[in-house]
């Protein structure tokens, strides 16, 4: 009867959401630092789409083929970079735990972000979704379409951007800023943040980069940054983006 073609229809996705959950308690019970933003964008995608299979194993291959497009245009660029004489012992711990300090000096940095602005933003075109697009609020908040379609809301973009960043041995933290749009209302600004050096001594200062992943491959320094957001809130840790935020924000 039609009790039974509904329940029928409903029970495999109720049970994947149950088992979602376990998956979600086990996540938030490591250590902070595998607590890893990708990952909450394929749980998210999993949950919105339960009759489908998205599994993690696919989201780390194709973020793994990403960073490695990287290493071979470095290897076009500067053969000699210090990046091919890391052990494959660094680059598995960089992909399954976050970055607190950077690995390469400024320069050898500088040069890994080129590669992966060139190839993320310019010859594989992941860009942003226009907001008046009339998906913008369904496929393009999943982390398994943006990937293969390669269009996708700022917060996915950054997310994919800063996992392949991370495989590279890269510290970019995910910035949320407020901004006042027409002088009426306001809207967050995403900006990924990257700095040569990061735990620095109180009389230390250093120079910090951000990557605007709406506008593509623009970088902005400490000085350009002022003209495009005006932060309410002075303390970078106070708008860096954490796991749970995503949630909410996804």
């Amino acid at each position: 009867d039609l009790t039974n073609i509904y329940y029928a229809k409903e029970l495999p996705s109720y049970l994947k959401h149950r088992h979602l959950k376990h998956v979600w308690q086990e996540f938030i019970n490591r250590p902070a630092d595998q607590q890893l933003l990708e990952e909450v964008a394929t749980f998210s995608a999993q949950w919105f789409q339960p009759e489908k299979n998205v599994s993690y194993s696919h989201i780390e291959r194709e973020l793994d083929k990403i960073a490695q497009l990287i290493m071979e245009d470095l290897k076009r660029v500067n053969p000699i970079h210090p990046i091919f004489s890391a052990s494959c012992e660094q680059f598995s711990f960089r992909k399954y735990h976050t970055v607190e300090e950077n690995h390469w000096d400024k320069s050898d940095g500088i040069q890994i972000l080129d590669s992966l602005r060139k190839i993320f933003f310019s010859e594989l075109n992941f860009r942003a979704a226009a907001y008046d697009n009339p998906k913008f609020f369904r496929e393009y908040l999943l982390i398994n379409y943006v990937l293969e379609e390669k269009v996708g809301k700022a917060i996915m973009l950054a997310i994919m951007f800063q996992s392949v960043a991370r495989r590279l041995d890269i510290r970019c933290d995910l910035l949320s800023f407020p901004v006042t749009i027409a002088s009426s209302w306001s809207q967050t600004y995403l900006l990924l943040k990257w700095q040569s050096k990061w735990n620095l001594d109180p009389d230390e200062s250093e120079e910090c980069y951000y990557i605007d992943v709406l506008r593509g491959e623009t970088v902005l320094d400490n000085n350009r940054i002022w003209e495009l957001v005006e932060p309410i809130i002075s303390s970078d840790r106070y708008c860096r983006i954490d796991t749970f935020e995503v949630i909410i924000r996804v």
